[in-house]
């Protein structure tokens, strides 16, 4: 199996959850992955420079 690098392009909330696309740095189409809120969340903090006001699961 061919292993492809992706950047995540955005975070972005639907009516069926939470949607996060990620592009090829080839440029080709971009990925949908539909999360759950909380995966939607950590991935946002993941992106941005924000620290959540409480300790994430993973951080204890």
């Amino acid at each position: 199996m061919e292993s492809l690098k992706v950047q995540i392009e955005g975070v972005y909330r639907t009516d069926q959850g939470f949607l996060v696309t990620l592009e090829p740095e080839s440029g080709e189409e971009m990925l949908p992955i539909f999360l759950s809120g909380n995966q939607a969340q950590s991935i946002q903090f993941g992106l941005s420079e924000d620290e959540p006001e409480r300790p994430l699961t993973h951080d204890i």
